[in-house]
């Protein structure tokens, strides 16, 4: 069954503009990944230095394999110089509907 990520990362006031090039590597290789179908990050409008992250998966192992990968492990060494929380849900979609 597909699976969807959605995040929340606050970033560290100060930080965000040397944030975003390093958070680009890491979402171009996740993108690369045999069992990615989506991955995006957006700029909350409303709240400051704060991201969202929307990730579509094909299956709970694309995202086992994901959270082994290498670039993976830099961005959580890299959290604690960047990032004041994040918050993240993982979805199970079963049954996809057009709307």
């Amino acid at each position: 069954m597909k699976k969807l990520i959605a995040a929340k990362i606050q970033v560290k006031p100060g930080k965000l503009q040397e944030f975003i090039p390093f958070i680009q590597d890491i979402v171009e290789k996740s993108r690369e990944e045999s069992g990615n179908i989506s991955y995006t990050f957006y700029q909350d409008l409303f709240e400051e230095n704060a991201l969202l992250v929307f990730e579509e998966w094909k299956n709970q192992a694309a995202i086992d394999f994901h959270f082994s990968t290498e670039h993976f492990r830099i961005y959580g060494k890299a959290k604690e110089q960047y990032v004041i929380s994040s918050d993240i849900a993982i979805y199970t979609i079963e049954d996809e509907r057009k709307v």
